[in-house]
C-alpha cells in the first residue's frame, strides 16, 4: 500500500507490500493520478503534465517507483539475486536521448534512498552499452536490467545478455516490451500503465502472480 506524507504540498511516496518498502520518492502534490499496483490501490500524487512528457514517457520518479514495486512481485527474485538486488541501468553514450533518460532515471532511483525488496538491499549501477554486454552485466552482478531509450539496434543483444544472468528487463517504451523487455511503464493518455511481456518473463523464470498480472496489460 502507498502512504503519502509531507509538508508544503510535497508528498513522499511509500510503497509497501510483498516487494518490501520503497520510500522517499518525492513528487509535488497538485493533481492526483491513481495507479493500481499491488493487492490494494496505490495513489501517487503528481502533476498530470509530468505523467506524459513531450517524449511520451512517464515522469522518471513515478516510473522508478512503479518499476521497483513491480519487480518485488516476482516470487523467484530472491533465488536469482542471492545477497542483494543490483539494478543495472544500460544506456547508449552516443545518444543524447539515451543519456538524458539515463540521467533522469539514475537520479530517480538514487533518490529512493536505502530501500529493500523482499528483505534484500537494492543497489544501482551504470552500464554504458558495449559488447560483449553479458560480460559487463556479470561484472556488475546485475540481477535486474533497466534499458534506456536509444538502444533499438542493440535491444536483442541486451535481451540475450540479460537472459544469460536471468535478469528481468525494465523499460519505459511500449515498443521495447513488445520486442522482449519483461516490464514496461508507459504513458497511456495522462496516466501510467504497466506492461508485462509474459513469454519474456517465463524465459528468465520470473514468477508474477495473477493478482499482479491483473493490474497490467499482458503482452503475449
Amino acid at each position: 500500500m502507498l502512504g503519502l506524507c509531507g509538508r508544503e504540498g510535497v508528498a513522499f511516496a511509500r510503497l509497501d507490500g510483498p516487494g518490501g518498502d520503497v520510500t522517499s520518492l518525492g513528487v509535488r502534490r497538485t493533481r492526483g493520478v491513481a495507479v493500481a499496483l499491488g493487492i490494494a490501490a496505490v495513489l501517487v500524487w503528481i502533476p498530470l503534465q509530468a505523467v506524459a512528457k513531450s517524449r511520451g514517457e512517464v515522469d522518471a520518479a513515478l516510473e522508478a517507483a512503479i518499476h521497483l514495486k513491480a519487480i518485488g512481485y516476482d516470487r523467484n527474485l530472491v533465488q536469482r539475486s542471492l545477497s542483494e538486488i543490483v539494478v543495472a541501468i544500460v544506456y547508449e553514450p552516443s545518444s543524447s536521448t539515451s543519456v538524458q533518460r539515463y540521467t533522469e532515471m539514475l537520479g530517480a532511483f538514487q533518490r529512493a534512498g536505502n530501500i529493500t525488496i523482499r528483505d534484500l538491499k537494492v543497489r544501482f549501477v551504470s552500464v554504458p552499452f558495449k559488447t560483449p554486454l553479458d560480460v559487463e552485466l556479470a561484472k556488475a552482478k546485475a540481477t535486474v536490467v533497466y534499458v534506456c531509450p536509444g538502444l533499438d539496434d542493440s535491444l536483442q543483444e541486451i535481451l540475450a545478455a540479460a537472459a544469460k544472468v536471468e535478469a528481468p528487463t525494465l523499460a519505459g517504451q511500449r515498443s521495447y516490451v513488445e520486442k522482449g523487455i519483461t516490464i514496461g511503464v508507459v504513458a497511456k493518455g495522462k496516466n501510467p500503465a504497466i506492461l508485462v511481456n509474459l513469454p519474456a518473463a517465463r524465459r528468465i523464470r520470473a514468477d508474477f502472480g495473477a493478482a499482479f498480472l491483473r493490474l497490467a496489460e499482458v503482452v503475449e
